[in-house]
């Protein structure tokens, strides 16, 4: 009987050994889950343009932004934190751009790379108030938000300087007559590329006869009707692609068509597609694109084409080389913190871009190459002076 007692006794002892460490694993466990809590996330606002006039755009902000999310995700994130994207589609309409945004802020969103348009910039940053959040706009090239010290940082360079390249171009070529078109509905923009050429032109033998500037694409007619009038040497298109080949195919049916200028807009909203052969010539500053594109450049395309089945364009590239740059400055500041991010950014100075290396400023400006393109054969070429 002592004996059986004992045997029990030594089988509830290794019973006991192996069922201990198997029970303290189990706490560990469940104390583990309980304590790690919802998983970090990080999140990212995108407010755009997906179903009005600009929605092309729109949709090239949101690919190249969703490209480089998944990328960084897939590397594990950013300070151990995965990116969650929220977006809000404006429609074009301010209003809706500034309660988009308080939608963001409301969600706890840590940074709002947007707008694409310039005219848009001051109602996203009135949308953020004085909370802590960070914005980037990667495309906002306005002047009257150049060299200020806030919460804006932008990778584009300031829209006078498109003005100036093409003053000079005008200057060469002797224009007279010069007519300006702007877009007034995206004023932050077109008043600084307009200010640039008027500023350089100051004191030349170039003169404008006439700046038009319109808020309703009906009134293009109009404007054509008085350009006939006026017959112009040259004019200088400062609106989205589909107003300024309206402009340009109107006009050419009536009457030869002058020397045409555009600024980036016209460039990245197609106006080649939409202009057609009556476009061909016209001279545009944007931004650097290479004419043989570098390796990064040439990888960048063909994950952004597998990915979305489309080219990708300039404001794709911003976008998703605005991404990395928040990342950048989240790493080194190992904070989410909105001046934190900010100024480690600043601090970071140079970087490199898909296109090319290029600079933020002590204020938050972009430091970019601005150059002449011109239609050739339905296509960019470089502009050689």
């Amino acid at each position: 009987m002592l004996d059986d007692l004992q045997l029990l006794n030594e089988v509830y002892m290794k019973f006991f050994k192996i069922l201990i460490p198997i029970f303290i694993l189990v706490l560990i466990a469940i104390i583990f889950i309980f304590s790690s809590g919802e998983p970090k996330v990080l999140k990212v606002g995108l407010i755009t343009d997906l179903s009005g006039k600009n929605s092309g755009l729109g949709v090239s902000a949101r690919s190249g932004l969703t490209l480089a999310i998944d990328e960084i995700n897939r590397d594990g994130g950013i300070n151990n934190h995965t990116i969650e994207l929220l977006i809000k589609d404006h429609q074009g309409s301010i209003d809706l751009c500034y309660s988009g945004t308080r939608e963001l802020v409301s969600q706890g969103v840590n940074v709002i790379i947007s707008p694409i348009l310039s005219g848009m910039a001051s109602t996203v940053i009135k949308g953020v108030g004085s909370s802590n959040v960070l914005i980037i706009g990667p495309t906002v090239s306005s002047d009257d938000l150049t060299g200020i010290d806030d919460n804006f940082l932008r990778v584009a360079t300031p829209s006078s300087v498109q003005g100036v390249k093409i003053a000079e171009i005008s200057i060469k070529r002797g224009d007279r007559d010069v007519v300006l078109i702007l877009d007034s509905r995206n004023s932050a923009y077109t008043s600084g590329v307009a200010e640039g050429y008027i500023k350089r032109i100051k004191n030349t033998d170039v003169n404008i006869s006439k700046v038009f500037e319109f808020s309703n694409s009906d009134e293009i007619d109009g404007i054509v009707d008085s350009l006939l009038d006026i017959e112009p040497g040259a004019i200088f298109l400062v609106a989205d692609g589909i107003d300024s080949a309206k402009v340009v195919q109107y006009y050419a049916k009536e009457k030869p068509l002058p020397h045409l200028y555009g600024g980036s807009w016209v460039k990245a909203s197609g106006v080649h597609e939409y202009g057609g052969s009556r476009v061909e010539g016209m001279i545009i500053a944007d931004a650097m694109v290479n004419p043989k594109p570098q390796e990064r450049e040439v990888q960048f395309n063909k994950k952004y084409f597998d990915k979305f089945g489309t080219e990708s364009n300039t404001v794709a590239i911003y976008f998703y080389e605005s991404m990395y740059i928040y990342k950048d400055g989240g790493t080194l500041s190992k904070s989410f913190d909105g001046n934190l991010v900010k100024d480690s950014i600043l601090k970071i100075e140079n970087f490199n871009g898909i296109l090319e290396p290029f600079s933020i400023d002590k204020y938050g400006d972009g430091v970019r190459s601005i150059l002449l393109y011109i239609i050739k054969d339905n296509k960019y070429d470089f502009y050689n002076e």
